[in-house]
């Protein structure tokens, strides 16, 4: 372990994050072997023993908990009426991760050690699907979704959908339905797919950025945030810096999101079909994340979209458009439970707390530009642009800051950001209710030129 060591204190992040790395590379090849497994039962078996031994590399028997999880979850979509078993399943998983987020404070406070409460994690999301599928399943109800399950799945169907190798670190789960439709070569996985060289790129996306972020850290380490250099520094070094700062959190995350959606095209599961002129496959059923639209996108909700869209879906399908109150509330108690899932720091709370009010701000400002159409003029569009891409990075540092005092020496010298959110918040909760509720057909890729594509359309 000598050289992962190194390659640890090089990278400043504990050796298991390295094996997490290692185990995340290992995932591409894995998944690309199981597209050639004929037997749908031998693919299921195939899952759930790689899934397992993946795991097992990085946290050793540490995973006993996440049987438990798996089995109390499945027994539960069993045991109970179906109409509660969505509910009921993301609190215990959610309960669950929240236990272990506790149990890891405790024990290293303010540290960025990876420990098992990383699967836990992942399971609240995969398993929440998996929930709400069987519970929008149930006979009783007249309208069922295309994702819905009728049937329970079998033990071993499901234990793969949670082991499969492409996703038992994290990488995109979504619906067991779909999943079975790979494991079974059906719609557009009955076509055989050469799916290598785009695996390679993507990895290569995510190799890319590993070494981004190693010159950032070797040289604008994140820990000069909350020093005296920085907040001793003018107004404009303060705010360049803290936007590298912020590139080199998102950054650690690009590298990892790459090589998971490198593993989900490699398996083949990515496919969504194919273009209709030029017949070559398209790889965006499930992806994690783009990094184009997080890094270059004016509008917050683009981001918040594209960025782990696996959580992002979770959140929308299996929490938000199940909560009965108004637009606002919805958003903030959304935002809460995520926090909530992240773990128990106060600066999550706050994080998510301020992202909250930021896109309830933006969805105003988006709001303003659909009314009136002189603000959607370039001028007004990159000062928009700008203030968004500076509040989305804020927001990220103090994510990553975990401690409240770091956070407030951090703060001197960029009060004004929240103190602008807050201003801009309560004018909204002033003046919002008499503004009628607009809609933007939001692009993939928003640029700079295409500002007047927008769609002028009350909802």
């Amino acid at each position: 372990m000598g050289f992962l060591g190194d390659f640890s204190s090089v990278l400043g992040v504990p050796l298991q994050m390295v094996l997490f790395l290692i185990a995340a590379l290992a995932s591409i090849p894995l998944s690309y072997f199981l597209k050639f497994i004929p037997d749908p039962q031998i693919r299921l078996i195939y899952c759930v023993v790689t899934g397992i031994a993946m795991q097992f590399f990085v946290w050793n028997t540490d995973i006993w908990v996440t049987f438990v999880n798996l089995f109390l979850a499945y027994y539960i979509a069993k045991m109970i009426k179906r109409q509660y078993v969505g509910w009921v399943v993301l609190v215990q998983t959610t309960a669950l991760a929240g236990i272990y987020h506790i149990h890891r404070m405790i024990y290293n406070y303010g540290g960025w050690d990876m420990t098992v409460v990383q699967i836990l994690m992942v399971h609240a999301v995969h398993l929440s699907f998996f929930a709400w599928d069987f519970a929008d399943g149930d006979p009783k109800q007249e309208k069922k979704s295309s994702t819905a399950l009728v049937n329970l799945p079998s033990l071993l169907e499901y234990m793969a959908a949670a082991f499969c190798p492409s996703q038992t670190l994290g990488g995109p789960g979504g619906h067991i339905s779909d999943f079975l439709q790979y494991i079974n070569s059906q719609n557009q996985y009955a076509k055989k797919v050469d799916t290598w060289l785009p695996a390679i790129q993507k990895a290569s996306v995510g190799m890319v950025w590993l070494g981004i972020y190693t010159v950032i850290v070797s040289y604008l380490p994140f820990d000069m945030l909350y020093g005296s250099r920085f907040s001793d520094s003018n107004f404009f070094l303060r705010t360049i810096y803290f936007l590298i700062a912020g590139l080199s959190v998102k950054g650690r995350y690009y590298v990892v999101f790459k090589l998971f959606d490198a593993a989900t095209i490699a398996s083949g599961q990515a496919l969504t079909g194919f273009n209709e002129i030029s017949g070559e496959p398209i790889w965006d059923k499930m992806y994690m994340i783009d990094i184009y639209c997080t890094e270059t996108s004016v509008f917050l909700r683009s981001i918040i979209e594209e960025w782990n869209r696996p959580v992002h879906l979770w959140l929308k399908e299996c929490i938000h458009i199940r909560l009965k109150w108004n637009s606002n509330i919805k958003i903030i108690i959304t935002f809460f439970l995520s926090a909530v899932w992240h773990g128990f720091y106060p600066l999550y709370f706050g994080s998510f707390f301020f992202y909250s009010i930021g896109a309830i701000n933006f969805n105003y400002i988006y709001k303003l530009f659909v009314k009136y159409k002189f603000l959607r003029q370039p001028f007004f569009y990159i000062c928009q642009g700008i203030f968004m891409n500076i509040s989305a990075n804020y927001f990220t540092v103090i994510f990553a800051m975990l401690l409240t005092e770091r956070i407030a020496l951090f703060s001197k010298g960029l009060i004004w950001i929240p103190v602008l959110h807050g201003i801009l918040f309560i004018f909204v909760m002033l003046t919002d209710k008499k503004e009628p509720t607009l809609r933007l057909e939001y692009k993939k890729y928003i640029r700079m030129k295409i500002y007047d594509s927008f769609k002028d359309e009350a909802s």
